[in-house]
């Protein structure tokens, strides 16, 4: 008995530097404070319109050409990590689509452009598009603006969120979740070698009485029909 407590605390005792030491090491770990994914909610946006191919910022600041519109809840979902953004509505299905650039930009305003198809031709002629998206953390706000038409022909189209709900997720906020959970172990690994430790130093007797009442397997644990008998001399 004496022997299956000390190889049970060496093998604790293992398992507890070994969680330390990845403990220690995360948390030395360089933080990043880039944006892996941002989260973007929303129900109505402000439509904004000029001829030429113009820039959609200074565009928004401009009278809109149509003001809260729309009432279903929308979302979307910028991947940045890799490199794709996902958009669906109540009433429009889930659209996919690749970015191209992603870039912040002097302001302090995220900016991305990504591919997709011009929706004013067939999905047989697949004619694509660059769109731009302009993130505005700082004044809570998104930008989604396109171009239609070339040169003399072109107009830009710009929509803006109202009342957006904005959540980013940074590395830095990954690492620090897995930091908490491997802390909260090692903390659980090591009240439990305190705990074999002081048995280990017990009477047989009590350590058989203890093994007998107080420990397990797994899966295995059977409710009590009796009390349990008072215990031996601890040492």
């Amino acid at each position: 008995m004496s022997y299956d407590i000390n190889h049970q605390i060496k093998i604790h005792i293992m398992k507890k530097i070994l969680l330390i030491a990845i403990a220690v090491m995360l948390t030395f770990k360089p933080f990043t404070q880039d944006i892996e994914k941002i989260m973007i909610n929303y129900t109505h946006s402000d439509i904004f319109n000029k001829s030429g191919n113009v820039n959609a910022i200074q565009l928004v600041n401009q009278q809109p050409l149509k003001k809260n519109t729309g009432t279903e809840y929308s979302t979307r979902i910028i991947d940045i990590k890799n490199m794709r953004v996902t958009f669906y509505t109540e009433i429009v299905d889930t659209v996919v689509l690749d970015i191209v650039k992603y870039e912040k930009l002097d302001n302090g305003i995220i900016h991305i452009v990504c591919d997709e198809r011009n929706v004013l031709f067939t999905e047989e002629e697949n004619v694509r598009i660059f769109t731009n998206t302009y993130i505005d953390l700082k004044n809570n706000f998104c930008v989604y603006s396109w171009v239609w038409g070339e040169e003399d022909f072109a107009e830009t189209y710009a929509s803006k969120t109202v009342d957006a709900e904005i959540n980013i997720v940074t590395a830095k906020t990954a690492n620090i979740s897995k930091i908490v959970e491997d802390s909260m172990e090692v903390q659980e690994s090591e009240a439990l070698v305190k705990s074999l430790k002081e048995l280990s130093t017990c009477s047989e007797e009590y350590q058989k009485w203890f093994s007998k009442h107080f420990t397990f397997q797994r899966g295995k644990m059977k409710f009590r029909t009796e009390p349990i008998p008072p215990a031996p001399p601890k040492y």
